[in-house]
């Protein structure tokens, strides 16, 4: 996952999944998480979230021409 979000320029995590203090990357003046952002809010004490079971649109297709796997 790391070398395709550094071939895409991007992260596959929404914003709003994981609280800001583990974002490290920024892009257009917007924060958000990359794998290792994610890795480490899962494994912290103090994570209180299920970031995936928290939106249950998360794992559908986001393609506009719903090219997904």
């Amino acid at each position: 996952m790391r070398e395709a979000e550094k071939e895409a320029n991007s992260s596959f995590f929404p914003p709003d999944k994981v609280p800001k203090r583990y974002h490290s990357q920024k892009k257009n003046g917007k924060t958000f998480p990359n794998i290792d952002d994610v890795v480490r809010y899962t494994e912290d004490k103090n994570a209180t979230v299920n970031f995936l079971d928290s939106n249950e649109n998360f794992n559908r297709c986001k393609s506009f021409y719903n090219l997904c796997e």
